[in-house]
């Protein structure tokens, strides 16, 4: 199979570069055009200095996805290291001590990169697409809830057993969406009901997908709903918000 996207792009920083002679002055004609003025409004950034301090928690992971599960709580998943691509399925914890990791060893999501993780309305998260492989995409789509005290609070309020990670996998029905990476999925409500929006990314075409669709997570079917305005262009690789 092809080189992962991480491989490929150190290889050729690696064994190419660019080269560039000539003669006389270039200060005339710029070497790259600037580019087309854009029709769209322009935004004001301002910079806001944040805290940041690292954790200790001996994780690391290219194209891995995360998300908060609650107060204190972030749920990993998949992604590549040095020692390989990853299956596990990790959830940090902060607690009096500091931050620590549990892995639910009885859980196998499968290897996955550029995937999406999503919290969703009424508890836990919907894991979607990504790929094994740059050949393999991954189509199952997976409901995680992350239980701090191993059993259901309701059934045993004073259980003190160590925590669990619970996958469902999730049937749909309706047209679902061709697999892809590299996309974005968020939550959106529409009259009372909650949708997962799932949009972009990239295949095995190489090429940006500019396609939408919408997962009613109540019912499990992917729903077909009418977009007004003009659609934004095919990307990858992007991020999108509630």
């Amino acid at each position: 199979e092809p080189f992962d996207e991480h491989e490929e792009w150190h290889e050729k920083c690696c064994h190419y570069f660019i080269l560039t002679a000539s003669r006389g002055l270039l200060m005339e004609q710029a070497l790259l055009p600037a580019p087309p003025v854009s029709s769209a409004p322009v935004i004001s950034w301002s910079p806001t200095v944040l805290p940041v301090r690292p954790i200790p928690v001996s994780l690391e992971g290219l194209g891995m996805a995360s998300t908060r599960l609650g107060p204190e709580q972030v749920m990993l998943t998949g992604g590549s290291s040095k020692g390989g691509r990853l299956a596990e399925t990790r959830a940090l914890l902060r607690g009096q001590e500091g931050w620590r990791a549990v892995v639910e060893p009885f859980v196998d999501l499968g290897v996955r990169l550029h995937h999406t993780v999503t919290c969703v309305p009424g508890g836990g998260v919907v894991i979607y697409g990504g790929r094994s492989s740059p050949l393999n995409p991954i189509s199952d789509i997976f409901r995680v809830t992350f239980n701090p005290c191993g059993v259901s609070p309701a059934a045993d309020p004073q259980s003190q057993a160590a925590e669990t990670i619970h996958v469902e996998s999730m049937i749909c029905s309706g047209n679902p969406p061709p697999p892809r990476w590299r996309h974005t999925a968020s939550v959106v409500s529409l009259r009372g009901r909650d949708f997962l929006f799932v949009f972009g990314g990239k295949n095995q075409s190489e090429s940006a997908l500019g396609d939408g669709h919408f997962l009613n997570l109540g019912q499990q079917i992917w729903t077909e709903m009418p977009v007004e305005g003009a659609a934004p262009p095919a990307r990858h690789s992007h991020s999108a918000c509630p």
